[in-house]
């Protein structure tokens, strides 16, 4: 049985990842921006799943739309496992803080500018394009340079929260050195 349900896995596993990458090589590998209805709906489907299942096909489907969409969609992987601290959902309510990343395109260093008062926390973190935080600081009063010469060129994402976990401000980021 064990056996069975292994081989049903990967063959899942492996149409998501089919199924993300077809998306991909009629779309972005051609240079083209936007999306017709089926593919949408495809990279969508893929983009709900829990990573654990369908694995980097997960991330790369949301990067897609995200880029595509030129927004920021949040999706909330509840795998079932309450023990995974990454996969926790971050709340939506959006704080009124005028706040500032730039230049982006970016070169060596990102300037965050955050107006804090002295016992205000707030806390930056970046994602490469597959997902993975590459980077986590607390921020500042008022500037914060994050140093981004050890990043290969690219699409990040970062995300500011307070301390409650609220989100201040979300976006992407494209490093060229």
């Amino acid at each position: 049985m064990k056996k069975v349900n292994l081989i049903l896995f990967v063959s899942i596993w492996c149409n998501i990842l089919l199924a993300q990458n077809a998306v991909y090589m009629n779309t972005m590998a051609i240079g083209h921006d936007t999306l017709n209805s089926a593919q949408y709906n495809t990279l969508n489907a893929v983009a709900v799943q829990c990573p654990l299942m369908g694995g980097m096909a997960v991330y790369k489907a949301r990067v897609m739309l995200n880029w595509m969409l030129d927004t920021v969609i949040e999706y909330m992987d509840n795998c079932g496992s309450a023990s995974l601290e990454e996969m926790k959902p971050i709340k939506t309510q959006t704080s009124n803080l005028n706040t500032s990343v730039y230049p982006n395109p970016a070169n060596t260093a990102l300037t965050i500018a955050i107006p804090l008062q002295l016992e205000e926390k707030a806390y930056f973190e970046f994602f490469d394009a597959t997902g993975t935080k590459v980077e986590e600081i607390q921020l500042k009063a008022n500037e914060t340079v994050l140093p981004l010469t050890k990043l290969a060129d690219g699409i990040y994402f970062y995300r500011i929260t307070d301390t409650e976990g609220n989100l201040i401000k979300e976006n992407k980021i494209i490093v060229l050195h």
